[in-house]
């Protein structure tokens, strides 16, 4: 049964700069070795971006960070402390936004809120300033079939944002959308983080979306998941889709995988 705190641990050890720490990640399903001896550092402010071949395990390692799945073994700290389960200094936003189709934006971003026993008038409160900060304020009344998919994933965020976590945990959850909607949301997500200074960590299929995004790249194997390699994106933001920086390391990262 997980825990949900984090449990000061002898073997954490707390950085100023580092707010993440994943150390000999192992993940077995019965037979199945899923994760294989991962280790890296995830920066305070950080956005980080996972590539890998499908079914590989970049998930499973967003959901053991989340405190969704139990390791089978090595340890995941945050901010000096072992993860023991699920808790509010991690956000997670899913591929879909599992939003409530019974309730508003408004309400679906106060979900989280409501479960802290938060006061009604500060509850609003918070929700509307994260729906302001996704560039949703004026959908608040909306209920999710009234909403594109794009709008739908920014009340997902929104919902995220408003517990104010220490990071966010993303799968996928652009991967949905069309090229258009999809790319427009990526820099949206690239101007919430520039606002808020969240650690992000981003799991994606998608190599460009990878480059566009993050600060570095984690480049996983095919099953049982190791790290084939670890980039640092040394392109200027705002990043051309275009240039010659952006099309060598697609080819170098595609030719990782």
């Amino acid at each position: 049964m997980f825990r949900l705190k984090n449990q000061k641990s002898d073997d954490c050890k707390g950085d100023n700069e580092v707010l993440l720490s994943v150390k000999g990640l192992r993940k077995r399903f019965g037979s199945l070795n899923v994760i294989d001896d991962i280790d890296f550092d995830l920066k305070l402010g950080e956005l980080l971006c996972i590539v890998g071949p499908s079914g590989c395990g970049k998930t499973t390692i967003l959901r053991a960070i989340a405190g969704l799945e139990k390791p089978s073994g090595g340890r995941i700290c945050l901010e000096g402390k072992t993860i023991e389960g699920p808790g509010p200094d991690r956000g997670m936003v899913f591929q879909d936004p599992a939003l409530f189709p019974w309730r508003n934006s408004l309400k679906n971003v106060e979900f989280g809120l409501e479960i802290k026993g938060m006061g009604r008038e500060e509850k609003e409160r918070i929700a509307r300033s994260s729906m302001d900060l996704v560039g949703l304020e004026d959908f608040s009344h909306s209920y999710p079939y009234q909403l594109s998919g794009g709008m739908q994933q920014r009340v997902g965020l929104a919902r995220a944002l408003a517990n104010d976590p220490e990071m966010l945990l993303m799968d996928e959850p652009f991967g949905a959308l069309d090229a258009q909607t999809r790319n427009s949301m990526q820099d949206e997500l690239l101007r919430i983080w520039g606002e808020t200074k969240k650690t992000v960590m981003f799991v994606t299929h998608s190599v460009d979306e990878a480059i566009y995004l993050g600060d570095r790249i984690l480049v996983l194997s095919a099953r049982p998941a190791s790290i084939r390699e670890e980039i640092k994106v040394q392109i200027e933001r705002p990043r051309d889709r275009t240039g010659e920086q952006f099309n060598d390391l697609r080819k170098e990262v595609l030719g990782l995988l």
